[in-house]
């Protein structure tokens, strides 16, 4: 039979199993609450040290490009002069070997004639290159592309610039015996408008009053030594994603993920799902000579999913180039991923073993209020008992049947 739910037995146990429950309810929602509040502070102390520490990785990976093209830009034309002064000296060379082998056996118009000759068909740097030799009064010895102008006294050629030319290198000879001097020139096949610089050297040739000379036009150079940085940085990794990428200050693609993207088109307007302007936001950045980072979205390797990225962009201003390389932000959030997965399963191993306690506080409160309902309902019964009793006799109740004090004091 169920008890009576007016008993104090009934009302002492539910009242107990009450306060059990909303305790441990309480204990698991605080407890939980603190959990869950210590992983998103931690989530986001992860994320925040993750950004930082690829922004980190970003920079020096970007500024160590910049300095490899700042150090190959500042040592072109270095390395152009060296090229070009090897060449007069081989021509040099050649001339001095023809002059002696046959200075005791031939006249001199001979021994010229064979120079000529033997340097003219001579050419380098995709055919640009060639040989020159001008006497010291002016008149033009040996000039390949124009053979008409040979043995004319250009002493008062200008360049497109109206710079002495002759003069100049005639100057150059008379103070240092050799040396480079720059010009303007038009180039063949070109707009005949546009005028490009272009630097020579120069050595003198004694035997014959001569100076030989070369030169090459200083933006071929530029492109050259822009091509073999390109191929260079074209192909760098860092990380597992991580790939430099490159355009103009004008929107124009240089390269990206390991592919040359010359003359491929403008991206000027590239923009991201969330509306950024990715160049664009790369040129302002550039502004600051140490660089700056820009934050957009865009698609992973083999996905078409865009994830949010951060890039690094540092400017190259000579030449007008940004040079950048980025990493998508969203591979800490695998990490936390696993982190939130482990704290769920935490969690429910934490429940599971608070309702087990449940249970064991429920059979402990069960059997102790079933004791003291028993204290109490003995005392109950030993007043009843002596109430019905004493309506038809005299008697006394027996305080030591009464546990409980508060009965024994209305006793």
């Amino acid at each position: 039979m169920w008890e009576d739910k007016s008993s104090i037995k009934t009302k002492f146990l539910n009242q107990m199993i009450i306060i059990v429950f909303v305790s441990i309810g309480l204990w698991c929602l605080i407890w939980i609450h603190g959990e869950y509040s210590t992983f998103k502070a931690e989530s986001a102390s992860l994320r925040a040290e993750h950004i930082q520490s690829q922004k980190l990785i970003l920079k020096k990976e970007v500024s160590s490009v910049v300095t490899y093209i700042n150090d190959m830009r500042n040592q072109s034309e270095h390395k152009l002069e060296f090229a070009l002064k090897g060449r007069v000296y081989e021509a040099q060379q050649i001339a001095m070997n023809i002059y002696q082998q046959n200075a005791d056996s031939n006249d001199l118009p001979e021994i010229k004639k064979m120079i000529k000759d033997a340097l003219r068909p001579i050419s380098f740097n995709d055919g640009r290159g060639y040989y020159f030799a001008v006497s010291m009064d002016g008149v033009e010895q040996l000039y390949p592309i124009s053979p008409e102008i040979e043995g004319k006294n250009l002493i008062n050629l200008q360049d497109s610039k109206g710079s002495f030319v002759i003069q100049d290198e005639i100057e150059v000879i008379k103070v240092k015996n050799e040396g480079f001097v720059k010009h303007f020139w038009t180039k063949p096949g070109k707009n005949p408008s546009v005028s490009y610089p272009k630097i020579s050297f120069v050595k003198y040739f004694k035997p014959l009053n001569w100076y030989f000379g070369t030169g090459e036009y200083l933006d071929e150079a530029k492109k050259k030594i822009q091509e073999e940085i390109l191929n260079r940085i074209a192909n760098l990794r860092f990380g597992t994603e991580g790939y430099f990428f490159g355009s103009t200050y004008q929107g124009d693609s240089l390269f990206s993920n390991g592919k040359i993207a010359i003359e491929s088109g403008s991206v000027w307007n590239l923009t991201d799902p969330n509306g950024v302007k990715i160049i664009q936001e790369q040129r302002k950045a550039v502004e600051n000579p140490e660089g700056g980072f820009v934050y957009y979205s865009w698609n992973k390797l083999n996905t078409s999913d865009p994830s949010p990225k951060v890039s690094f962009v540092q400017g190259i201003p000579e030449w007008e180039w940004t040079i950048g390389a980025g990493v998508y932000l969203d591979t800490i959030e695998r990490t936390i991923l696993g982190n939130k997965a482990a704290l769920i399963i935490g969690l429910k191993k934490r429940i599971a073993r608070s309702f087990l306690i449940l249970a064991v506080l429920l059979c402990l409160i069960y059997f102790w209020s079933g004791h003291i309902s028993s204290q109490i309902q003995k005392s109950v019964d030993t007043f009843s008992s002596f109430l019905n009793k004493s309506s038809i006799e005299s008697t006394t109740i027996n305080l030591n049947d009464i546990q409980l004090k508060e009965f024994r004091d209305i006793a």
